[in-house]
C-alpha cells in the first residue's frame, strides 16, 4: 500500500487491517521515520475515547 501526503487513521486502518503483517511503514522524503501497528491505533483510539470522556484537562494531563 502507498499513500502520499497526510494519511489519517480512517484511511490507514482499513488497508492495516486486511494486510497480514498488520502494520505500515510510515516514510518522510523517502526515508523511513515509523512502523505503525494496529496495536498502536487501538491504544490512540482507547486514550481519545477516554480523553473526550473524562472531560477538559485529561488529554493535557496523558501527555
Amino acid at each position: 500500500m502507498t499513500k502520499g501526503g497526510e494519511v489519517t487513521v480512517q484511511h490507514i486502518l482499513p488497508a492495516i487491517e486486511a494486510m497480514p503483517v498488520r502494520g505500515a511503514l510510515v516514510l518522510a522524503e523517502g526515508r523511513l521515520v515509523g512502523i505503525v501497528t494496529h496495536s498502536d491505533i487501538s491504544r490512540v483510539t482507547t486514550w481519545l475515547a477516554s480523553a473526550s470522556t473524562a472531560g477538559p484537562g485529561r488529554a493535557e494531563d496523558a501527555r
